[in-house]
């Protein structure tokens, strides 16, 4: 009778694994509703891809439960944009309980106390620390990231902020941190041949005004436009941003209205 209870004891738990195999092997983009923050989560195959993390913990705690198993602990590659509080303050959380295991950052973000800190504490974890630069890519599975900005230290940090384009299948999506209009003119203008017609533009700065450079999101012309923005003093979104978008005739997704944008690229 022992040995029958522990078939099927066996028997459930091969089962319960299996289905949940089953449901997380989807792979999956989520630009999630995480309040005042920023974050976007890629799972491709088993690789989990990270771009940001916001400063809620219990948010972006709850978002990977959407993503991941129970029972997996650990993050493949987390990039950090730079070092404002609500782009990475929930990393402190997070990483106590999943283990990260490559960060990678721009190397000017050193130069932010608190941040440095806590790269030198994952460092000491295990976690290998990478300095991304312009024209850095990163391969997995299906999945092509393409580092685009910084081209050089900017005095003022947002600009320092790593832009990245990625390409899953046939989708396409621009990551783009809190980079104001002196870093698009400068630099990331360069780049309008490869992102024209992007799938995804993450519009930079939780929808600010300080970044609407209207001729190259014209040109870029993004089939979606997510703005992710929480309770704020600073009027994000602006007006004219969104009046500039819906002008333009795209599909706009607000995280704080919205909520979470998931796509399941099982679908077409």
């Amino acid at each position: 009778m022992k040995t029958l209870n522990l078939i099927l004891l066996f028997a459930n738990f091969l089962i319960y694994s299996i289905f949940w195999q089953i449901v997380f092997s989807k792979d999956i983009l989520l630009f999630p509703d995480i309040g005042q923050g920023k974050s976007f989560i890629l799972k491709d195959s088993r690789v989990i891809f990270i771009y940001d993390v916001g400063k809620e913990n219990i948010k972006i705690i709850r978002t990977l439960q959407k993503v991941m198993p129970f029972y997996r602990k650990d993050i493949d590659i987390l990039i950090i944009s730079h070092p404002d509080t609500d782009h990475y303050l929930a990393l402190n959380f997070l990483e106590k309980k999943y283990k990260i295991r490559n960060l990678l950052i721009n190397q000017t973000a050193l130069k932010d106390f608190y941040f440095s800190q806590l790269v030198n504490q994952l460092k000491n974890q295990g976690t290998k620390i990478v300095f991304l630069k312009e024209k850095d890519r990163i391969i997995f599975n299906d999945t092509l990231i393409f580092v685009l900005h910084p081209d050089k230290v900017y005095k003022q940090d947002n600009n320092n902020s790593l832009v990245v384009y990625g390409k899953i299948k046939n989708i396409s999506f621009l990551l783009t941190g809190d980079i104001e209009k002196i870093g698009i003119e400068e630099n990331l203008i360069k780049y309008l041949k490869l992102l024209k017609g992007v799938t995804i533009l993450d519009y930079p700065h939780h929808g600010s005004r300080f970044s609407l450079v209207h001729n190259f999101f014209k040109e870029l012309n993004p089939k979606i436009v997510v703005i992710q923005s929480g309770f704020n003093k600073y009027g994000h979104p602006h007006k004219e941003v969104l009046d500039f978008f819906k002008k333009e005739n795209k599909i706009l997704w607000l995280t704080n209205l919205n909520g979470d944008l998931i796509l399941d690229l099982g679908y077409n």
